[in-house]
């Protein structure tokens, strides 16, 4: 199976039918698990609910992996690939309309809410894209989840079109 996007999946171990799933570069194969792969152009994130699946890079075939329950790893071009810990709630939330921010990037955060909401979010400056958020939204609207971020990175969000965002820092009044 091709996957461009994300998808959460619930797989029985079968050996003499193994379910892969490839995004990108990344082939994902399935030990009887569930899962959930989120693949866009420049990242993919696999993380593991239950069970356990073998992730491996196709550009890079020293980029691989063994995941089990609660583990995320993260293939993003140019940089190391890391597995973390996470909590198996959090891997399913955007099933639930949940955003769940635990040392996220404004980077990624914007990635999250670029597929959630369906919108463009560009920085002014590439710095912001570093600047890391914890916390989590339930079925909040997407100008609550940006007024709450820039509340608290002291940011300016700047709607260029209703589906086009501008992330910039906030100018301080002398």
């Amino acid at each position: 199976m091709t996957l461009k996007g994300e998808a959460f999946f619930e797989v029985a171990h079968n050996p003499q039918k193994p379910f892969t799933v490839t995004s990108g570069a990344i082939k994902t194969c399935v030990l009887g698990t569930s899962f959930n792969i989120n693949s866009s152009e420049k990242m993919t994130i696999i993380g593991v609910k239950t069970g356990k699946v073998a992730v491996k890079s196709t550009n890079n075939p020293q980029k691989r992996a063994v995941l089990t329950k609660n583990q995320q790893i993260v293939f993003e071009a140019g940089k190391t690939t890391k597995i973390t810990r996470v909590d198996g709630l959090d891997i399913t939330a955007w099933t639930r309309n949940e955003i769940v921010l635990n040392q996220t990037s404004l980077l990624e955060t914007a990635k999250l809410l670029e597929n959630q909401y369906d919108v463009t979010i560009d920085f002014e400056d590439e710095s912001l894209k570093n600047y890391t958020l914890s916390g989590k939204f339930k079925d909040e609207k997407l100008e609550n989840v940006l007024s709450s971020i820039a509340l608290l990175k002291n940011l300016t969000i700047e709607y260029l079109t209703p589906k086009h965002i501008l992330i910039r820092k906030k100018i301080q009044q002398s």
